[in-house]
């Protein structure tokens, strides 16, 4: 495809992700989102400079994680929400104590107060301008922004390879219901989804005969900048990110592989050494922070039923698709319909059609996405419980639907008709428009917040239309090649 129509495409794809999550923004309370109490005083810790965690020692079944210095009108507007979490303890919603080097601040529990400091120092500086409530409005459309950026750059990397409207299709429907409320929540996890995607999308493109339209230094330099946002912004990524490229390079096939091998030349080491010291840098933080070590927390869950192991199987698949305000809060029914309905057309017909190390790939990655989460559970279950969130390994499994739409494109059928493609994107964003207005009336239902209501409808749904009218453009756009 042109240059020009990829770079229409990507920017089309970008305002559609950031209309979205500005929707889930402005229908959520503030602090309400998945983790937001933690994450919104590690982002006012960092931008006031700690940011390395603290070793002051916390107290057991009062706090959960380290102490941070949080300024004090965040600390009082997260109060009430923060109380309501049955997780949170004493002192992850009351101060122990006034900063004493720094008046306006207080010390206080986050369980983030040991995260990798990377998504805080993007946000974290931004946010400070606003106060109060208003913290976490702007750090969720920060990040709304940030994770768009990403979604334009995939858009135009699929847009450079695409032969049909396939690819374009799979990289919407893999911008799931929980992907952009992800980007709408203050928290990192939606910076890593969005890599998750990108880092997808370079090597598909990488990987295609002719380098997907693009320059090898380019390429693998997309790839290198995902992966390294990809192992900054959640410890799981560090295991998730030798997985992706293992399934990429099982899908490609030994043979197209030493082609692009000899293609690429150094381009190919450099990419992967640069990849390597991000992910060195990660891992370093990890072991000297004590990132997986939640301090405080000191529970017992003995050994899962089996009835419950058994349903992790399709647990962990719908809450990738919904769940939100809360880990454990399911979407409308609606919301998984539509959006089953597209995902499964789109890998049904791709399992049809794949042969040899395309199908092998697909295979692989499917199982992959189901074996680490089942290792990583059924090894910790005891200490942690049943800690797996579905996006938590979301960067591995948004490659299944990615990889079905390029199967489906290099097979050139079945022909996806414009048409086809529009009211496919209508479903997605449906599905993600009445998951907005759920989170919207969970909201309202809670106790009242310092004045907040959510956006008035005709503004969630003005988003949502507009969203829909990007994507269908863009989705639409490319044109499938004459067949022979």
């Amino acid at each position: 495809m042109r240059a020009r129509d990829s770079a229409a495409i990507a920017v089309a794809l970008f305002l559609g992700s950031l209309l979205l999550s500005i929707g889930w923004a402005l229908v959520d309370r503030p602090f309400q989102g998945i983790d937001e109490v933690d994450h919104a005083y590690r982002a006012s810790a960092v931008a006031a400079g700690q940011i390395r965690p603290s070793d002051e020692p916390v107290p057991d079944g009062l706090v959960r994680g380290t102490w941070v210095s949080v300024r004090s009108d965040i600390a009082e507007a997260a109060a009430a929400v923060c109380r309501e979490a049955k997780y949170q303890l004493r002192f992850n919603c009351t101060p122990r104590r006034v900063d004493a080097d720094r008046p306006d601040h207080v010390v206080i529990g986050s369980a983030a107060g040991n995260y990798n400091p990377t998504w805080y120092l993007l946000v974290g500086p931004a946010a400070e301008l606003a106060s109060g409530s208003a913290v976490v409005l702007t750090e969720r459309i920060l990040n709304g922004f940030l994770c768009s950026l990403l979604i334009g750059l995939a858009g135009w990397l699929t847009a450079r390879r695409a032969r049909s409207r396939w690819p374009l299709l799979g990289l919407l429907v893999a911008l799931t219901p929980t992907t952009t409320f992800s980007f709408g929540n203050a928290a990192p996890n939606g910076m890593s989804l969005a890599a998750g995607v990108l880092l997808w999308s370079a090597l598909l493109s990488v990987l295609a005969e002719d380098g997907g339209g693009v320059s090898a230094r380019v390429g693998w330099g997309v790839s290198v900048l995902a992966a390294g946002v990809l192992v900054h912004t959640h410890t799981v990524s560090l295991m998730l990110l030798p997985l992706i490229l293992a399934s990429a390079a099982v899908f490609a096939g030994p043979g197209r592989l030493a082609r692009v091998l000899r293609r690429d030349g150094r381009v190919v080491w450099l990419a992967a050494a640069a990849a390597a010291a991000f992910a060195a840098l990660a891992a370093w933080w990890v072991l000297a922070s004590g990132t997986n070590s939640i301090a405080g927390e000191t529970a017992e869950y003995g050994r899962p039923e089996g009835a419950r192991v058994a349903g992790w199987l399709l647990l962990w698949p719908l809450q990738a698709i919904g769940a939100f305000p809360g880990r454990q809060t399911p979407a409308p029914l609606a919301t998984y319909a539509l959006e089953l309905l597209v995902l499964l057309a789109v890998i049904g017909l791709a399992l049809r059609a794949a042969r040899g190390w395309t199908l092998a790939g697909l295979v692989v990655t499917i199982g992959l996405a189901y074996a680490v989460p089942y290792a990583l559970v059924l090894a910790t279950y005891s200490q942690t419980g049943e800690i797996w969130q579905g996006r938590y390994g979301y960067p591995l499994a948004a490659g299944i639907v990615l990889l079905a739409a390029t199967v489906l494109d290099r097979a050139q059928r079945p022909a996806l008709p414009a048409w086809v493609a529009a009211m496919a994107v209508a479903a997605l964003t449906a599905a993600t428009l009445i998951g907005q207005f759920s989170t919207a009336a969970i909201a309202v239902g809670k106790a009242p917040f310092d004045g907040w209501q959510p956006a008035p409808w005709w503004l969630v749904v003005g988003l949502a239309l507009a969203a829909t009218a990007a994507w269908a453009w863009a989705a639409t756009r490319p044109r499938p090649l004459p067949s022979g």
